[in-house]
This record gives C-alpha cells, sequence and structure tokens, in this order.
C-alpha cells in the first residue's frame, strides 16, 4: 500500500513515484497504474490518495468497495 499524504496547505494534486514492483491501483477511481511512474495524484478534501499494490488482498478488498 502506498499513501501519498498532503505535505503543505493548498495542494490538491500532490506528485506520486509508484514503484516498478507491479502495478497499482487507486483505491478511489479503481483506475490501474504501471509501475516505476511519476504522477499528479488527485487529492481534493474528501481523500488522500492511496494506492495499492495490483494482485494483494487488499487491492481486492479496495475493488469490492468501487465497484
Amino acid at each position: 500500500m502506498l499513501v501519498a499524504p498532503i505535505a503543505a496547505a493548498g495542494v490538491r494534486s500532490p506528485t506520486v513515484y509508484l514503484p516498478a514492483c507491479a502495478r497499482w491501483t487507486d483505491t478511489v477511481t479503481g483506475e490501474l497504474h504501471e509501475g516505476d511512474t511519476t504522477l499528479a495524484a488527485p487529492a481534493p478534501l474528501e481523500h488522500i490518495p492511496v494506492f495499492v499494490h495490483e494482485g494483494t488482498a487488499v487491492t481486492y478488498a479496495f475493488t469490492e468497495i468501487t465497484a
């Protein structure tokens, strides 16, 4: 699991690096991202960007919640 905390006031799209070990799922949108990627993660006040490693039990838990 990768959590991208907001470290400065007013930031709404922090830059997040997703390690190359696998693909990553955005727990809010369900969108899948390749590893070894840097992206601007949407971070409205309602949630902190959280990504889970594809293929883990945690991934399936979030997929069931968002589906």
